[in-house]
């Protein structure tokens, strides 16, 4: 079932927050805690640059931007995004979190309705179906436990392997976890929209978030951006628009998973103004 969108009302969550960067030492990252269902913790100050608000008006992201400009854009145009990345650190690579609502969360037990749907950071409903642009896509591992949702021990987790075999993990205990950042696309006379989006260009609006998978959605969301890099994608993950649609799972246990569909190419506008708005974060994991 799906929902018509509207942003009015809402207000912006809490945002969240990766494990600890790669550069640290192992002991130090395996002893932070990641909750067991969304292996992130909550954090109540976020860099303003990285907050979910309006961003400065296009036309000035935008200024070098000339009429004589072609379609395409040069490896080093790019600034660093649109590309996998493993070992850097992403502590200030703060975002929303992009969730499916499921039957064990808080969203569905406060509104059944919206089992299935997409949510912006655990209040905004979004609809079983959403446009959207990837920008960065990092991998780390998660240990692997029983899901509990009582547990009070939580899965430790490390950005890279030579990390968790340090700790004394062996590759069976873990799991593999990538976050995902993104642009969602709305239309941008939705209302309310202006309170909540990152970025306008043209008659759209985005709204930043980081989608986290792990087991099933991993192995349908990351297997498809990566194959694609060298053929829809041409090189850039910022180069293409992807619609990413629910589906039920099969088996005793209800889940939803993510399915990605390539949705066309993206305006070289929109290209300079996502590398415009999150390069200067990027650029400090380098």
């Amino acid at each position: 079932m799906s929902t018509a969108i509207s942003f009015k009302g809402f207000k912006k969550a809490p945002t969240t927050t990766t494990p600890a960067a790669a550069s640290a030492p192992a002991a130090a990252v395996a002893s932070q805690p990641t909750p067991a269902a969304t292996p992130v913790e909550e954090v109540k100050d976020v860099p303003a640059a990285a907050k979910l608000v309006k961003a400065e008006p296009v036309s000035q992201a935008l200024a070098k931007v000339t009429s004589t400009d072609l379609a395409e854009m040069s490896d080093d145009q790019y600034s660093g995004v649109g590309g996998f990345h493993g070992e850097f650190d992403t502590s200030d690579m703060r975002r929303p979190y992009l969730s499916i609502c499921g039957p064990s969360s808080a969203t569905f037990k406060e509104d059944p309705t919206l089992l299935g749907q997409y949510i912006l950071n655990k209040t905004v409903p979004l609809g079983e179906t959403i446009r959207c642009v990837f920008f960065a896509a990092s991998k780390r591992y998660v240990e692997d436990l029983p899901y509990d949702p009582d547990a009070k021990a939580f899965p430790k987790s490390f950005n890279t392997r030579a990390e968790y075999v340090a700790a004394g993990f062996s590759d069976s205990q873990m799991k593999d976890v990538a976050d995902l950042d993104l642009l969602i696309e709305v239309p941008g006379d939705v209302d309310g929209i202006e309170e909540l989006a990152d970025l306008f260009v043209g008659d759209n609006a985005y709204l930043l978030a980081r989608y986290t998978v792990q087991s099933t959605a991993y192995g349908k969301m990351v297997p498809t951006l990566m194959g694609d890099m060298k053929g829809f994608l041409k090189g850039n993950l910022v180069n293409g628009y992807y619609t990413l649609t629910t589906t039920k799972g099969a088996g005793k246990n209800l889940y939803f998973y993510p399915t990605p569909k390539t949705d066309g190419p993206t305006s070289i506008e929109l290209r300079r103004a996502i590398v415009a708005r999150v390069a200067p974060p990027l650029a400090t994991a380098a």
